[in-house]
């Protein structure tokens, strides 16, 4: 398990208040998902928290097995643009 800040929210909302010396990184679910496919891991499931301006826990594991979440955020960040570079 694994929690992030989540990217789409920092932008969406303007919150680059958010960004202090220790939070510098903030992801994407498609980026983890790369970075997890690099390591033969998998992500299974994606949970959304408003936490430090949004949050993403995620659940990954040596079995794919992702939930419908995982779908959905995958799906979203395509929709919204958030995989090109311009977002």
């Amino acid at each position: 398990m694994i929690e992030v800040p989540y990217v789409k929210d920092l932008v969406d909302s303007c919150e680059f208040d958010t960004i202090y010396h220790e939070h510098l990184c903030y992801f994407s679910v498609t980026s983890l998902l790369n970075l997890f496919e690099q390591h033969h891991i998998f992500l299974n499931d994606v949970e959304h928290f408003p936490i430090h301006g949004g949050s993403l826990r995620l659940h990954v594991g040596k079995d794919n097995r992702p939930s419908d979440s995982v779908r959905y955020f995958l799906a979203e960040e395509q929709e919204s643009g958030l995989v090109e570079l311009s977002y």
